[in-house]
């Protein structure tokens, strides 16, 4: 899928990460691998970090890092959240409760767009939903 946009580059010493920015700011990198990148470089180098990790049968998350003791499980969206990916993070934050408590784990949806009444279903559920645009924006004012 093509959005309709500038095409950006941000680049840091010798990584640079190609993503697109709709007109509403909206952000998609060229691939999740690129996102990956962006992530582990950025956002994750203050955290030991484990990738694809199966927490309980046949989820497997993308990022599982620990805030102390407390397990912080972080999947991971290029662009907007479909139904699919609703009831992804669904069966994982079921797994989760039944892993390691109703409040003792942080679930974190990274994603590219989230219509509202998905992102009131997920915050409602304690699920965080972060957008990669605001993490670009971040980072951008940092250079």
């Amino acid at each position: 899928m093509k959005i309709r946009g500038e095409q950006l580059k941000m680049s840091n010493k010798m990584t640079q990460y190609s993503y697109m920015k709709n007109p509403s700011g909206h952000v998609q990198f060229e691939n999740e691998h690129e996102l990956y990148h962006f992530l582990e470089d950025k956002v994750f180098s203050w955290w030991k970090f484990s990738k694809q990790v199966e927490f309980a049968p046949s989820c497997r998350v993308d990022y599982l890092l620990y805030h102390g003791t407390r397990p912080v499980l972080v999947e991971v969206k290029n662009w907007f959240l479909r139904i699919k990916d609703m009831q992804q993070i669904l069966k994982y934050y079921v797994h989760a409760v039944e892993r390691y408590g109703e409040d003792n784990f942080t679930l974190i949806v990274i994603a590219g767009g989230i219509e509202e009444p998905r992102r009131k279903i997920l915050e409602k559920l304690g699920v965080r939903v972060v957008l990669t645009k605001n993490l670009v924006e971040h980072y951008e004012r940092e250079r």
